[in-house]
């Protein structure tokens, strides 16, 4: 397939500019600010002209309080237009916003802000009125996007006296966005997502997952919408607490997608299924998304079953890729259903995406022969290596995670280790079979977990289910979560059979009164956390 072309810009707030000026009056942003189970009480709107007057705006006022290109600015606060007008702002004027995950926790926020080497934070006042006991927030400028405090000025602030925006020319490799998120050591690690990396992105979506003409897309993520900005997309942003998506209230989302004329949606499972539960519940659909877009987490087949029948008329798709790597293959939720297999189907490869599978030594050397000199035989499972122009190449200051995932081959190309094992079937499509870290031993033999739990997720009454390795032997433990109302020894019987008819030995059903999940889509298994839970008196 011949690969769309690049955009003149090499600074991604240049091409969503370039867009606002195309499209000036189309509504770019709406965005719920306050809302309670009785309904949405505040909305913000920007049209495309409006957003970019704000940008400009921002611009002028970054530079009246003495910053500049090539500073690095902390941005702390939740999703609204400032968030989208300030990130764009530190674009436009070769500044880099710093985005820190707060469920790092309080240790892990304070590491990001020393690591950060910010010249400024913009955040909530309930966090910077810490300010005086959080030393590396005492050389910061500081502002609070809800109001000015003793030592902490207003985001208004940061409005100055302008109505063009102005672009800056970049070198491609110059930081846009850093993002900071836990890393499996507890240090953090800062993404390093470039303008080339950015836009090869955005391409690289637009190329997987074109836009249709009057697109209007409800996304469950919050990077999405500067995809969207730069596709000439108008964004409908739910009404979702984004650090626990999973809690949503679903009657708030369904009824401002119907009114806001929503054609695409788009989330992590864990945030899916509650709006397919509440439409089920009532025997309503969503006839008017076209399109459907599940990311983030393994999509269970039930999730699939309800999506194909509570949005009929959407084009149902699930994607596999990553903050480093995105996207990197897509499958639709019909030929997932339709297409029996060990672990989860996510499908072809995506246009920008190179793909190896390899069992890497400690040591690997990429430099000479490439990955091929690892690779796994034909239906072997092995871990992804991905590269493409899309893909990041290094994380901030920290050499070791970079030297750990970025795997430099021959011609310069990098090679990122995702972690995930998979396995080729016979017509080129990729199957997830686990992480690399995850995988459970038991005689000897290795038992990749989501060949085991995509089936046992199947079976009635089971709610959730994961396999971790038995602490104290060889053996494996399947823990589970019955539905509610079931009877959980019938439902941990069942599994036992299945276990049992499925070949496998030394795995045990747990019952577990919850599943712990990642803070950021609700979706993922946190397996150190179940394997704590295991060990201790929080079992069904």
């Amino acid at each position: 397939m011949t690969r769309k072309p690049r955009p003149p810009h090499n600074n991604l707030a240049g091409v969503i500019l370039d867009r606002a000026a195309r499209v000036p009056d189309q509504l770019a942003l709406e965005i719920p600010l306050k809302w309670d189970p009785t309904g949405i009480h505040e909305v913000q709107s920007r049209t495309y002209s409006e957003l970019a007057i704000e940008i400009a705006e921002v611009q002028a006022g970054l530079r009246e309080v003495g910053l500049k290109r090539g500073d690095r600015v902390v941005v702390m606060f939740g999703v609204q237009v400032e968030l989208y007008a300030l990130v764009l702002a530190l674009m436009a004027s070769g500044m880099t916003a710093v985005l820190i995950d707060s469920g790092m926790g309080k240790k892990g926020v304070i590491q990001a802000l020393r690591m950060s080497r910010a010249k400024a934070i913009v955040s909530l006042g309930r966090v910077l009125r810490l300010w005086p006991v959080i030393p590396n927030l005492w050389p910061l400028k500081r502002f609070a996007v809800d109001g000015r405090r003793w030592g902490v000025r207003s985001f208004e602030a940061l409005r100055g006296a302008a109505s063009e925006p102005d672009v800056e020319a970049l070198p491609e490799e110059y930081s846009a966005l850093i993002t900071y998120t836990s890393g499996t050591t507890g240090i953090p690690k800062g993404s390093d997502r470039t303008h080339d990396i950015l836009i090869e992105q955005h391409r690289a979506l637009s190329e997987h997952f074109p836009s249709n003409p009057g697109e209007v897309d409800m996304p469950c993520f919050p990077v999405v919408p500067l995809h969207n900005l730069a596709d000439g997309v108008t964004t409908v942003m739910p009404a979702v607490d984004y650090g626990a998506p999973a809690t949503v209230a679903p009657h708030l989302v369904v009824e401002h997608a119907r009114a806001a004329g929503v054609t695409r949606f788009l989330g992590a499972p864990a945030y899916l299924a509650k709006i397919g539960d509440h439409l089920l519940e009532r025997g309503e659909s969503l006839d008017e998304v076209r399109a459907l877009i599940c990311g983030g987490a393994p999509t269970p087949r039930k999730l699939c079953a309800q999506m194909r029948e509570t949005f009929p008329n959407a084009e149902r798709t699930i994607i596999y890729g990553s903050t480093e790597a995105e996207p990197i293959a897509s499958v639709s939720m019909d030929e997932f259903l339709e297409t029996p297999g060990e672990g989860y189907l996510v499908g072809s490869l995506a246009e920008a995406a190179s793909v190896t599978l390899v069992n890497l030594p400690d040591e690997p050397d990429l430099t000479g022969e490439g990955p091929g000199a690892y690779g796994v035989a034909a239906g072997e499972v092995g871990e992804i290596l991905v590269s493409g122009a899309h893909v990041l190449r290094r994380y901030v200051d920290n050499p070791e995670a970079t030297k750990k995932t970025k795997l430099p081959g021959p011609d310069g190309v990098i090679w990122h280790r995702t972690g995930d094992l998979a396995r080729w079937d016979d017509q080129g499509r990729l199957w997830l079979v686990g992480r690399l870290e995850n995988v459970v031993q038991i005689n000897g033999e290795r038992i990749y977990p989501f060949t085991v739990e995509v089936e046992v997720r199947d079976l009635p009454g089971v709610e959730c289910c994961a396999l971790i390795e038995e602490p104290d032997g060889d053996g494996g433990l399947l823990c589970f979560t019955p539905i509610p109302g079931a009877d959980g020894e019938e439902v941990k019987a069942m599994i036992e059979e299945w276990v049992a008819a499925a070949g496998l030995v030394n795995i045990s059903a747990l019952p577990v009164k919850k599943i712990p999940v990642d803070p950021r889509h609700n979706s993922k298994v946190n397996r150190r956390e179940l394997q704590r839970i295991s060990e201790s008196d929080e079992t069904g």
